[in-house]
């Protein structure tokens, strides 16, 4: 007997129909995983985690940026075009902050960096502790969200607060050179075969979202005490970069909507209290972004708890 083969159109139908049960079914996981994470978040007090981190990245924005200045001018060899870079990126990614915030942090680094000669080893890894409480608060974050108790010791959170400080510095140094003007980076591949594509995935930020991606995956993954999965990490990361970005969009509510008011109410300190809040904001989505990289763990230990009171009733 002959087969009937069924017709083409079928398997187009068949294979569309599976495609979007697996699409409904990766969604649905996705979903699932930004809840369960808001849970743990929340459960675990991450707002709270994410104020006093904010307080900390208030005391160490001005060695953040002069450490930014300093591996930066040492890497390209002109602290002055360093300067001028660093101070492009806050201005570009601090919204809304009054001209007279910077000129004063532009003063600062200025006086800085013209009693300094040069920029050596020794003044980064000053920087480098310097910015070891706002290090420390992240890692001691993360280990209040993850539930994992602090191991080794003092001189070992140390030395993870310190390297996580260097970490955040080399992340700040590159993604610094990523958000240079374009022309600087049309001068510096003028007639090489990758120039062009270069200009491309800079201008659409893709290039600048990759690192962000990378870096801040790979740092849920390294100091997130406890298994974390690379997966785990990398919707964490993809977590944090969505809202950051989602924020950075979403600012024209507060110009079209709450300026007037927090200008009535704050007067003159109204960006100061404006560029907190987006600070504080910041810290929170990075916070969720390692409860979202955490909560399978936390799943886990959970039904690893429940095994043996089954055994018992058994």
């Amino acid at each position: 007997m002959f087969k009937i083969k069924p017709p083409a159109t079928d398997k187009i139908y068949e294979s569309g129909e599976q495609a979007e049960a697996k699409g409904y079914e990766t969604l649905s996981k996705l979903v699932s995983r930004m809840i369960r994470g808001l849970f743990v978040f929340k459960t675990r007090k991450g707002e709270i985690v994410a104020a006093s981190s904010t307080f900390f990245i208030l005391m160490s924005f001005l060695p953040l940026m002069l450490l930014s200045i300093g591996v930066y001018g040492w890497v390209v060899g002109d602290v002055t075009l360093a300067h001028s870079h660093v101070m492009n990126l806050v201005r570009d990614n601090v919204p809304g902050l009054a001209p007279w915030i910077l000129t004063s942090l532009d003063k600062i680094i200025t006086n800085h960096l013209s009693q300094v000669k040069g920029v050596s080893v020794a003044s980064m890894a000053i920087l480098c502790y310097a910015m070891m409480g706002f290090s420390s608060s992240l890692l001691f974050g993360m280990n209040t969200l993850s539930s994992q108790a602090s191991r080794g010791g003092k001189f070992f959170e140390d030395m993870r607060a310190f390297l996580g400080a260097m970490a955040i510095a080399c992340f700040m140094f590159g993604f610094t050179l990523l958000n240079t003007d374009l022309g600087f980076w049309s001068s510096q591949s003028a007639g090489a075969w990758w120039g062009s594509s270069m200009i491309f995935l800079l201008r659409y930020n893709i290039l600048q979202t990759t690192l962000a991606l990378s870096f801040f995956s790979i740092f849920y993954k390294s100091f997130i005490p406890g298994k974390i999965r690379n997966l785990d990490a990398l919707l964490g990361g993809v977590s944090f970069v969505a809202l950051f970005l989602l924020g950075k969009s979403f600012y024209w509510v507060y110009l079209h909507h709450m300026k007037a008011e927090f200008a009535a109410t704050f007067g003159n300190f109204e960006t100061i209290v404006m560029a907190v809040t987006w600070i504080y904001f910041i810290q929170c989505a990075f916070f969720y972004g390692a409860s979202v990289a955490c909560a399978p763990m936390r799943l886990r230990e959970e039904k690893l708890e429940v095994v043996p009171e089954q055994d018992q009733a058994a």
